[in-house]
C-alpha cells in the first residue's frame, strides 16, 4: 500500500515530465467554448444562441517538431518527398512529349499516304480517260495522215524547181517571198539536196506567207483559202522529204 509521501513524489514527477508545475497539474481539463450549433442547439429568428461551455478532457496538441533534431528530419523528409516527385512529374511530362510526338509522326505518315493514294487514282482515272496508249504502228500512221500532200509534178517541177503558184498567192505582198522559195528550191534541184540553211530559209519563208495569207482570209472564197494555205504547207513539207 502505497503511503502519501510516495504518492507526492510521483505526482511531482509526474508534472515535471508533462512540463507543468503542481499547481497547473490540479487542473485536469482546461473549458472550451463550443458553438451551440455543434449540440443542435440552433438559433430561432427570436432567439440568438448562446455559447455553451463543454469540458475538453484531453491536452492541447500543436502539429509541430517537439526537438530540433525531429525538425530537422522532417525537413529532409519533405526535401526528398519533393525531389522524388519532381523526378516523377518530369519523367511523365518526357512520357508526355513522346507520345505527342509519335502521334505527329502518325498523323506526318497518314497524309503521305493518303497523298500518293489520291495521286494514284487521279493518274488511274486520267489514264482510263485516255484509254490505251498509242503503238509505234499508230504513231507511224497518225503522221502519215496529219502529214500535208506532197505536190504534184505540174506545182513542183522536182528537175527545175519551178513552182505553179496559186491565184490567191500571186500577190504582191508574196513577191520576195515566192522569190526566197523558188531559190531554194532551184538549189535543191542544182545540188540534189538541201542544206539546213536552205532548209530554215524556206520553213521562215512559208511561215510567213501562212501568216500574210490569213490576213487576207476576208477577201478569198472559203475554197480557195483553204488550197493556198495546204498549198504552202505542201511547200515547208517538201523541205523535210529526201529527194529521190
Amino acid at each position: 500500500m502505497k503511503t502519501l509521501p510516495t504518492l507526492l513524489v510521483a505526482l511531482a514527477l509526474s508534472c515535471t515530465f508533462l512540463g507543468q508545475s503542481p499547481a497547473q497539474a490540479q487542473v485536469a481539463h482546461r473549458p472550451v467554448v463550443v458553438p451551440a450549433s455543434y449540440f443542435y442547439n440552433m438559433p430561432t429568428p427570436y432567439t440568438m444562441p448562446r455559447p455553451i461551455v463543454r469540458p475538453w478532457p484531453y491536452p492541447y496538441y500543436r502539429y509541430h517538431a517537439s526537438t530540433a533534431a525531429e525538425g530537422y528530419m522532417r525537413g529532409v523528409a519533405a526535401v526528398t518527398r519533393a525531389r522524388g516527385e519532381y523526378n516523377l512529374l518530369t519523367s511523365q511530362a518526357a512520357i508526355n512529349a513522346e507520345h505527342a510526338r509519335n502521334l505527329a509522326l502518325d498523323n506526318s505518315k497518314k497524309n503521305a499516304e493518303t497523298f500518293f493514294a489520291m495521286r494514284k487514282i487521279n493518274q488511274e482515272s486520267r489514264a482510263a480517260e485516255r484509254g490505251p496508249r498509242p503503238t509505234k504502228e499508230d504513231l507511224v500512221r497518225l503522221a502519215k495522215t496529219a502529214a500535208p500532200d506532197r505536190l504534184a509534178n505540174d506545182q513542183l517541177n522536182a528537175a527545175t524547181g519551178q513552182i505553179a503558184w496559186p491565184s490567191a498567192l500571186q500577190g504582191e505582198q508574196f513577191a520576195s517571198y515566192r522569190a526566197e522559195i523558188e531559190r531554194v528550191f532551184a538549189e535543191r534541184a542544182a545540188g540534189g539536196g538541201m542544206g539546213a540553211q536552205q532548209r530554215d530559209n524556206l520553213e521562215q519563208a512559208t511561215g510567213t506567207m501562212l501568216v500574210l495569207l490569213k490576213n487576207d482570209i476576208r477577201q478569198l472564197a472559203p475554197m480557195e483559202y483553204t488550197n493556198a494555205r495546204r498549198f504552202v504547207q505542201s511547200l515547208a513539207y517538201e523541205a523535210r522529204v529526201p529527194t529521190l
